[in-house]
């Protein structure tokens, strides 16, 4: 039987400061950086492959703009 679950989505800039900081530890250990020439960062690409079991199953990847 199908469920509904509902979610609340805010943007960063609609939480307090301490939520700010609380949603950015909860998403930093996560992100992965990548030195560039110039000295800055960028975030590393992740890809991964599924087990190729059943169809929709293959590669998989992040994306950043």
């Amino acid at each position: 039987m199908p469920e509904i679950i509902e979610t609340t989505v805010l943007r960063l800039s609609e939480l307090s400061d301490a939520a700010k900081d609380e949603a950015r530890a909860c998403i930093r250990p996560k992100a992965r950086s990548i030195p560039l020439m110039n000295g800055r960062t960028r975030p590393k690409p992740r890809i991964w492959f599924s087990g190729f079991w059943s169809r929709g199953d293959g590669a998989c990847f992040e994306a950043y703009s």
